[in-house]
């Protein structure tokens, strides 16, 4: 298998980038939802954890599908 873009570190930078955008956008989130409907973090944690690990499983499975495409091409 070869690496069809010419930076061979791409993906791995784009992943990580999401992944901290992710982790930013949680955060602003949780800072939101505190300061607007006054809730606090006893509340908001256990949804805000839940969405976090759905979203990184569907990422993950999108990823995972994404590989299995190129090793079959």
């Amino acid at each position: 298998m070869t690496v069809q873009s010419k930076n061979k570190f791409l993906f791995s930078r784009v992943f990580i980038i999401s992944i901290i955008f992710k982790m930013i956008m949680v955060i602003l989130l949780v800072l939101i939802m505190i300061k607007k409907f006054e809730l606090t973090t006893e509340q908001i944690i256990i949804p805000i954890i839940f969405i976090y690990i759905s979203f990184t499983t569907l990422e993950t499975i999108s990823l995972m599908k994404i590989s299995n495409k190129k090793k079959l091409a």
